[in-house]
């Protein structure tokens, strides 16, 4: 089983050729970076979990300019990007789609599965973990790499909301979610919105 993603292109090596991929003008482009933490509208879902408790989820949703930007970052970067097929959520895949059913039924026969609810996922990853992934992971140049962090962070947090927060998301802990530690392989599967991991025990038996 492929344990990394990897991007098959050509880093994407200047500002002005960034500007040329998204399909704006380079000015306009780094005014919606500089922007980027006006450019959200803030509000509140409450909900009930399993237990019977309330819950509240802070949402930034990005407004029309940068919602529309961030959207051409993941059909024209994250999208390019090969992910492997332990990694589920929040990932357009149309050979082979991973949505909520396709994960359940790569569990259907595991022997143990674990539920794990993360408080405030998304905020909790900082910018600096941004930015390495589009200047070590995709081998960006830093000034473009910056200009990217800008884009998809707000207030150097990765926004509950955000278009290209999943993707983030998948790209900075995906070597965390596939270890193979002493015969004992714990392969996580799936996140959605309300920040649950779903993660796959295999029994060195039954391997």
């Amino acid at each position: 089983m492929k344990l990394k993603p990897h991007y098959p292109h050509n880093p994407i090596a200047s500002i002005e050729a960034l500007a040329i991929t998204l399909g704006i003008h380079p000015k306009l482009l780094q005014d919606l970076a500089n922007k980027a933490n006006d450019s959200y509208t803030n509000f509140t879902i409450s909900s009930t979990n399993r237990k019977g408790e309330d819950k509240d989820r802070q949402v930034c949703e990005p407004k029309h300019e940068l919602k529309k930007l961030q959207k051409r970052i993941n059909s024209r970067i994250f999208e390019k990007v090969e992910y492997p097929e332990y990694l589920q959520g929040g990932i357009k895949d149309e050979e082979n789609p991973r949505d909520y059913v396709a994960n359940a039924t790569r569990h259907a026969n595991a022997n143990q599965i674990i539920c794990i609810d993360v408080k405030r996922f998304y905020p909790s990853i900082k910018s600096q973990y941004v930015v390495k992934v589009f200047q070590y992971f995709l081998k960006f140049p830093p000034d473009v790499s910056e200009i990217l962090t800008k884009l998809v962070t707000y207030h150097s947090r990765v926004p509950q909301g955000g278009c290209t927060s999943s993707y983030i998301a998948n790209l900075i802990f995906y070597d965390t979610l596939a270890i193979e530690y002493d015969k004992l392989l714990v392969t996580n599967k799936h996140w959605d919105a309300n920040y649950i991991l779903s993660i796959q025990v295999v029994l060195p038996e039954q391997k």
